[in-house]
């Protein structure tokens, strides 16, 4: 259940992450209690999630990935520096 007070942007944000952990992590949970685990696990999630939404910006910007500037995608969609 993800939290009302959220943007949308956000709440997807979330999704995509969660969708990165059941995708690489089916059988993690026992790995998840492990402090060293958990960061690989919550970064890898983090990549999923970046991946997603530059797909997206990039389709609905109709930008060409050669043409993908970071610090701009950065700013645009709320991530911090």
């Amino acid at each position: 259940m993800l939290r009302s007070d959220l943007s949308e942007e956000m709440q997807q944000k979330i999704i995509l992450h969660e969708i990165g952990h059941h995708l690489a992590h089916k059988e993690g949970a026992i790995l998840y209690r492990m402090q060293r685990e958990r960061l690989k696990m919550e970064h890898e999630a983090d990549c999923f999630m970046l991946k997603e939404e530059v797909k997206n910006y990039l389709a609905c910007n109709n930008i060409d990935k050669d043409d993908f500037n970071a610090i701009i995608f950065l700013q645009t969609n709320g991530f911090s520096l």
